[in-house]
C-alpha cells in the first residue's frame, strides 16, 4: 500500500492517501518525493522538500482523467501542464498532485481550421 499525506484543495491540511489504484489505473510513470517509498518499476522519486509530491506522467488523455477524477473524488490539490522543463510549472502545486501532459501534446499535433484576418 502506498499512502501519503497530501495537500487538500482547500490548502490548509495534508490529508493520508492511498495511491495504490492511481498508480494501477494510469499506464504513465508515476514519480514520489523522496522516502515516500516505491511500488512498482514505473515509479520514480523526486529530490527536494517543495513541490509537488506525485508527478503523473501521463501516457495517454486516459491517464489525465483518471488523475483528475482521483484527485476530486478526494479533495487533492491538483495542477497540470505541457511543458515540464519550465520550473514554474509546477508552482502553487506544493505537497499536492502534479498531472504531466507535455508526452501528449508532443505525440499528437492538432488540426486548426485555417483562421482568416480582417484587412
Amino acid at each position: 500500500m502506498m499512502e501519503l499525506h497530501l495537500r487538500s484543495v482547500d490548502g490548509d491540511r495534508l490529508v493520508p492517501v492511498n495511491l495504490g489504484g492511481l498508480a494501477l489505473s494510469v499506464r504513465g510513470e508515476l514519480s514520489f518525493k523522496e522516502g515516500a517509498g516505491a511500488m512498482q518499476d514505473k515509479i520514480r522519486t523526486i529530490d527536494g522538500n517543495r513541490g509537488p509530491a506525485v508527478i503523473v506522467r501521463c501516457a495517454d488523455r486516459r491517464d489525465a482523467m483518471q488523475c483528475l477524477e482521483f484527485a476530486a473524488r478526494h479533495g487533492l490539490l491538483v495542477t497540470m501542464t505541457n511543458d515540464r522543463r519550465d520550473p514554474r510549472s509546477w508552482d502553487g502545486c506544493d505537497q499536492g498532485i502534479a498531472v504531466d501532459i507535455s508526452a501528449l501534446s508532443r505525440r499528437r499535433t492538432r488540426n486548426l481550421a485555417p483562421t482568416d484576418t480582417a484587412g
